[in-house]
This record gives C-alpha cells, sequence and structure tokens, in this order.
C-alpha cells in the first residue's frame, strides 16, 4: 500500500503505548463517481489496526479521531469506508451506492466540511490497491513465522455489516 500512487503519507499514523506501536491507520484516495459521471474526490481509511491485547480499549477511536481532524485541516471534502459507523452515516442518505448500484448498511460516509456533499449521489469507487486476491494475501502471509487463522468477533461484524443491504 505504502508504494502505490493512492496512499496519503500524511493520513497515516501508529499509537504507541508505552513507547512501543500497537496500532496504526491508513488512508488512500479514493472517490464517488457521480450519476453524470462527474468524479468526486474523497478519501478512505482501509486499515485501521489495533494490538489485540489493546482491543475494546479506545485506541482505534483515537486513530480515527486523530485522523479525521487532520483531514479537515488538509482540506479533504470527505471520507468513505466499509466498516462500523464511528460517526459516519450510510451512503444511501447521501445516495451513494457500491458498485453493484445496491446501497450496503457498512458503506459509510463522512462529510468534512458543512454541504461537501451537496448534490452529490453515485457510486463509491475505493482505491485498488485495496483489491487483493487470497492468493496474494496468502503469499504475503508466508513471509513471516507461521499463525494459527482465526476469525474475531470484530471482523464478523464487520463482514456482516459490509454485506447487509440498507433498505
Amino acid at each position: 500500500m505504502r508504494k502505490h500512487p493512492d496512499f496519503i503519507k500524511d493520513l497515516a499514523f501508529v499509537i504507541q503505548v508505552d513507547g512501543k506501536v500497537q496500532g496504526a491507520i491508513f488512508y488512500t484516495h479514493s472517490k464517488i463517481v457521480g450519476n453524470n459521471g462527474e468524479e468526486i474526490s474523497t478519501i478512505s481509511f482501509g486499515t485501521v489496526f489495533i494490538a489485540p491485547q489493546y482491543h475494546r480499549k479506545g485506541l482505534g477511536r483515537i486513530l480515527i479521531t486523530h485522523s479525521i481532524a487532520a483531514a479537515k485541516k488538509m482540506g479533504y471534502k470527505a471520507i468513505t469506508t466499509l466498516g462500523h459507523p464511528y460517526g459516519f452515516v450510510g451512503g444511501k442518505k447521501y445516495g451513494i451506492s457500491m458498485e453493484d448500484g445496491k446501497f450496503y448498511k457498512g458503506l459509510l460516509v463522512l462529510s468534512l466540511y458543512e454541504g461537501a456533499l451537496d448534490g452529490v449521489s453515485g457510486v463509491a469507487k475505493f482505491s485498488e490497491v485495496l483489491d487483493t486476491t487470497n492468493e496474494e494475501v496468502d503469499a504475503f502471509d508466508s513471509s513471516f513465522p507461521y499463525k494459527e487463522k482465526f476469525v474475531l468477533p470484530c471482523q464478523e461484524e464487520y463482514e456482516i455489516a459490509c454485506t447487509m443491504l440498507d433498505e
């Protein structure tokens, strides 16, 4: 991701506990392709991680809140992401869908200033750097010492939110 042109270096943050990195957030450029073909620039955070021993202690919220404030200062218009609300609203409120034309509960939008998304509707397009195959993930994972794979409850919640339709 860091080598991809969509990566936003100035919106990459880590959080430390006792001098050790225990979490991070990374942003990429994204866009909304309007129903009229116009492209509206947005940004997306696609990787947020917190070390397991610090889950549910507020570190993720700190990272997200800090990065949103930084994005506002940098003049970005809006953030689109997939996952849990964190103060965001569903894309359906703005008429923003996924590429299949459907509104999912997990497609979230945050306007970074009043009126930033007035009159905007269309399709959310995330950076291609986030499109990975299972084979690419397996190849990457094989470069590290073996660890048993398992799915955390928060990952299950994310998967469910991303597939539920917002009706």
